[in-house]
């Protein structure tokens, strides 16, 4: 809080909208070649992705008052993962199991 000279005191609020930080997500046991989306559960906007992961792909994005995100986890040999999640502020790891998709046959 600041002080004017006239007696008003000034204040700055912090917006839903703006973050309150970052995280940075291990995802363990992700395959290699899987799909990563994470959306804002509230609004559907996408705050992080890779086309392409890696083994164990980590991945980092704002985090919000709401926290919670949504998480689609999308493979040609496995089943898709769809899950919500509540980020929290700094590293985590996210323990992820993928299950073969028991249809899918590449001829």
């Amino acid at each position: 809080m600041v002080s004017g000279s006239s007696g008003f005191t000034f204040g700055a609020a912090r917006l839903p909208t703006d973050p309150v930080g970052t995280t940075q997500v291990t995802f363990l046991g992700v395959h290699a070649g899987s799909e990563i989306r994470v959306y804002r559960a509230s609004d559907g906007v996408e705050l992080a992705g890779v086309e392409n992961c890696a083994d164990n792909q980590v991945l980092s994005w704002d985090v919000y008052p709401s926290p919670t995100v949504k998480i689609v986890i999308v493979s040609m040999d496995y089943d898709v993962l769809s899950f919500e999640y509540d980020s929290v502020v700094g590293a985590t790891t996210l323990p992820i199991f993928q299950r073969k998709d028991k249809w899918y046959r590449n001829p």
